[in-house]
């Protein structure tokens, strides 16, 4: 069984160094992850959290991470 960890939105501010209005203009670009909603709590998995990180250290394009974005969301359902 695999751990799922989530994280606060702070947490996520934190590890990429930047604002809440950032952040969410990202998730509306489609080059971040949305949250996961626990009631009227917002989540993000760290996993995906790593993963966007990991496309920035390598330069990724803004069509590459909205591609990679789609495919975190995709795994989600699966």
């Amino acid at each position: 069984m695999d751990v799922i960890q989530l994280i606060l939105l702070g947490e996520v501010l934190k590890l990429l160094g930047i604002g809440k209005t950032k952040l969410y203009g990202d998730i509306q670009k489609g080059i971040f992850p949305p949250p996961v909603k626990i009631g009227t709590s917002s989540r993000w998995l760290v996993s995906e959290v790593q993963e966007i990180i990991r496309a920035y250290t390598r330069g990724a394009t803004e069509a590459e991470l909205v591609v990679l974005v789609n495919n975190l969301v995709a795994r989600r359902k699966a």
